[in-house]
């Protein structure tokens, strides 16, 4: 397992960022990785200005902040890598291959419930093969949650090394079964993890809706029926989730229940909802009020193509009711996030090499940033840094 430069160095800024003064004027940067460049941007979207170019494994994905801003992941190597910014630092500071750290949870797991490898390495081999869907970083970014295509969820712990893992079957004894919990189709291996850090969100078809986890011992300890394909995002306070497929569904996270707001009937003329998504990279995002989820909208499916345009619209989670809708090119997107200050929303247009920003009322255009071949982000990728 490779681990780059996580050290006395790490904590010194750490700690010269906490002394330095509560008014510390910040800007808003939006963490963008290009595809074919093997980099990742650092772009203040105020300014258009691209504050640092950090280099990283080849093939980027998505990328995702913990919710102080102090790291961003990025998914590397065709899917098979995680990477880790220091934003305070724009350096990577940590890598690791998902087979690795998948390797290291099997085992512990094996090793803590007194068991042996009943296949003799060949369950070793199996998870080498898999690939990342998502991955979700903790409040203070120190732990990560790499969400398999193949629907094992990983939990590692940055600092201290340790992995453990949810959700892996073959079928070999109950004494397996149990130890590593059911089997999962997690569609489009997509997850969110809630503000206190104790919660995670998968929406799971095997259950038939959304699956609660305790994130620190990754056992199952509550479910929303229904909830399965689309896209969702949860409040900054853990009040709601909102999931957006072929309709527009709303949770109360207190209360535990779903209501339908809508459906995803596709009319631009028409005054109420229009706009659906359902994969992984066209993800939706919440006002910090939980009041607007943001979400693209391709065609009528959902799917983009060189001859319909892309559009980003502005959905009332209380009403259902469309507020805003903004055309912005002609290709799918791949990464939609909302400002920390929630003013501005940045969208990510692979196709045109660009990145949109876009006022959160109106969702008027601010400026098109150029930023280089096949931008590709998340959820969650604007931070706020220090100038």
């Amino acid at each position: 397992m490779a681990l780059l430069c996580i050290g006395s160095a790490q904590a010194d800024t750490a700690q010269t960022a906490e002394a330095g003064p509560a008014s510390e004027p910040t800007r808003p940067l939006a963490y963008v990785a290009l595809r074919n460049a093997a980099a990742v941007l650092a772009l203040d979207i105020d300014s258009g200005e691209t504050v640092a170019r950090i280099p990283v494994g080849p093939l980027p994905l998505g990328t995702t902040a913990s919710r102080d801003g102090t790291r961003v992941a990025v998914v590397t190597r065709e899917r098979t890598a995680v990477e880790l910014i220091d934003t305070r630092t724009q350096e990577v500071i940590g890598q690791w291959l998902f087979r690795d750290l998948l390797r290291t949870a099997y085992e512990a797991k094996l090793s803590t419930a007194g068991l042996s490898d009943p296949t003799e390495g060949q369950i070793v081999s199996v998870l080498s093969r898999y690939t990342i869907g998502s991955v979700i970083l903790s409040g203070r970014g120190d732990t990560l949650f790499v969400i398999g295509r193949e629907g094992t969820i990983l939990r590692f712990d940055v600092d201290s090394g340790k992995a453990d893992m949810f959700g892996f079957q073959l079928g070999i004894s109950p004494e397996f079964q149990a130890l590593f919990g059911p089997s999962l189709h997690i569609f489009d291996a997509v997850g969110r993890l809630s503000a206190d850090d104790r919660r995670l969100f998968v929406p799971d078809a095997n259950r038939n809706g959304m699956m609660i986890l305790d994130a620190e011992k990754l056992e199952v300890i509550g479910e929303l029926p229904g909830l399965i394909y689309g896209n969702f995002d949860l409040a900054r306070d853990d009040s709601l989730l909102a999931m957006l497929a072929f309709h527009f569904d709303v949770a109360d996270l207190s209360a535990f229940t779903v209501r339908r707001v809508g459906r995803a009937d596709y009319n631009p003329t028409h005054g109420g909802f229009a706009g659906a998504t359902s994969s992984a990279h066209w993800p939706v995002a919440l006002s910090p009020d939980a009041h607007i989820l943001y979400a693209p909208r391709n065609d009528a499916l959902g799917r983009g193509s060189a001859t319909k345009p892309t559009m980003v619209v502005a959905l009332d989670t209380r009403s259902g009711k469309r507020l805003a809708m903004r055309h912005i090119g002609d290709q799918p997107t791949d990464g939609l996030a909302v400002s920390p200050d929630g003013r501005r929303v940045v969208v990510v247009a692979p196709a045109s090499n660009a990145v949109h920003v876009l006022d959160a009322q109106s969702l008027a255009p601010i400026r098109v940033i150029e930023v280089g071949p096949t931008p590709q982000a998340g959820v969650h990728f604007v931070v706020s840094a220090g100038k």
